[in-house]
């Protein structure tokens, strides 16, 4: 497949950008965003040509991290709520990258289940959110609330990758590499304003 390439007014674009944000004290974020954007407009077109990972696998690596998060929050002496952050910033991202396209596309194949993997994801910010209102400090308190954060995405995640995933690839199995790509835009787009929003 023959490599895309950027439009002279892009390049010169994005060569601004750069010069801006090489000779810029402050506001980096900004010019990194709006290069983000303008390479993500340019070869939007190009994501749909696949090649790249599908979305059920993406999904899985996701859930494998989390729960890797979680092994090693349970095993932390300190530092526990760094972990949390992370852990919730993983989840957060996640969750929105699934909603808003894969669930929206698994939606119009199976709604209820839709519907169902939504309202977890909702139990699990509820969860994340008492969470964060501790210390970590609490010993068996935030640990029993941490094994519940566990058990509520071990469960989810079951489902999604015994029942869910394996209907996509079945019923999505054109898609899946597209939606990937879409997946992985977002989810670059996403952690930019979240190091911007810190």
């Amino acid at each position: 497949m023959k490599t895309p390439q950027l439009r002279p007014k892009e390049r010169r674009k994005i060569e601004s950008f750069i010069k801006k944000f090489k000779s810029a004290r402050q506001n980096k974020m900004e010019l990194v965003e709006k290069v983000f954007s303008t390479i993500k407009n340019e070869f939007r077109s190009t994501l749909h040509l696949g090649g790249g990972m599908k979305a059920t696998d993406l999904l899985k690596k996701d859930h494998k991290k989390v729960k890797s998060l979680i092994k090693k929050l349970k095993s932390a002496s300190s530092d526990k709520m760094a972990l949390v952050a992370r852990i919730e910033e993983e989840i957060k991202i996640h969750s929105r990258c699934e909603e808003q396209i894969f669930y929206a596309e698994m939606k119009k194949i199976d709604s209820e289940r839709v519907a169902e993997a939504t309202e977890e994801h909702h139990q699990v910010d509820v969860i994340l959110a008492e969470l964060k209102e501790m210390t970590g400090g609490e010993g068996e308190v935030f640990d029993a609330k941490v094994t519940l954060l566990e058990e509520n995405l071990e469960h989810h995640i079951e489902e999604e990758e015994g029942e869910m995933f394996p209907e996509a690839e079945k019923k999505l199995k054109g898609q899946l590499e597209n939606l990937g790509s879409e997946i992985k835009y977002l989810k670059a787009e996403l952690k930019v304003k979240g190091r911007k929003a810190a």
